[in-house]
């Protein structure tokens, strides 16, 4: 294959046409739908079932290829080197795809290397097992970037890429003027009623509030706050969402961005 391929960090592309060395992984296995994991509930008497939830609990990615050394003992020492890249667990699998780079989040599950003895290269495999099934995008896209705004309620709409089951955007708001502090401020899926509410909270100028719908999180000044409600899951395509609040007056800037997710 060609292009960038890390594990951890770790360059798994290393080869060179000039000392003819290195790791030359010339297989990668990403794109299958990851495992899903469907739960099938027979209805009585009417010889029909209903899915009552379906999930993707994890996916496989392998790879193969070759490293070359200079000798046979600098070979052993390549593999040696090679095989303590893969320690790690839950580590970041970077793999150029498109004019982007796939993310996946991963632990190596089984390695073979297999040299013959006065060879100066060996085949490897290593196949990894990911925690996280959806390949994520190492760049950010954003679905909103406005400044300036003073109304109470903004419904906006965004076609959402990636191809997983839902997009998880991250909304951050900047406030350089509030009047009427200690109202709520919601954020929500116009689409499905999905929405994350706060409340409890005295707000001022310099004031930023974040809302994380991949990592579950509410911030306000990068501090974790209460909050009520759902975080607001977006599937692939058109949709709205929405920012409200109750202040009496107010301006801000927000920004609304999500690492697109893929199957």
């Amino acid at each position: 294959m060609t292009g960038a391929l890390t594990f951890n960090t770790y360059n798994l592309q290393t080869y060179s046409p000039v000392t003819n060395l290195g790791i030359i992984t010339n297989t990668i296995k990403h794109t299958d739908v990851p495992g899903r994991d469907v739960a099938l509930m027979a209805l009585a008497n009417s010889n029909l079932s209903v899915i009552p939830s379906n999930n993707y609990p994890s996916r496989k990615v392998s790879i193969g290829g070759v490293i070359k050394g200079s000798s046979q003992s600098d070979l052993d020492d390549r593999i040696d080197t090679f095989k303590a890249y893969f320690n790690g667990v839950d580590k970041n699998l970077d793999i150029a795809y498109g004019s982007n780079t796939r993310r996946y989040l991963a632990t190596a599950n089984a390695i073979s290397v297999e040299r013959n003895d006065k060879s100066y290269f060996a085949t490897f495999n290593v196949e990894f097992v990911c925690s996280q099934p959806f390949g994520i995008n190492t760049t950010a896209t954003t679905a909103l970037s406005a400044t300036g705004r003073t109304g109470a309620s903004y419904s906006d709409a965004h076609t959402f890429i990636g191809s997983a089951p839902y997009q998880l955007p991250t909304l951050t708001v900047t406030y350089t003027a509030v009047s009427g502090g200690g109202s709520y401020v919601a954020f929500s899926n116009s689409s499905n009623g999905q929405g994350i509410t706060i409340t409890d909270q005295t707000w001022v100028a310099t004031d930023i509030l974040e809302i994380d719908t991949k990592n579950k999180t509410v911030k306000k000044n990068g501090v974790e706050v209460d909050f009520i409600g759902a975080f607001p899951e977006f599937e692939p395509g058109a949709r709205s969402f929405t920012y409200s609040d109750g202040f009496t007056t107010r301006t801000f800037n927000v920004t609304v961005a999500y690492n697109a997710l893929y199957l």
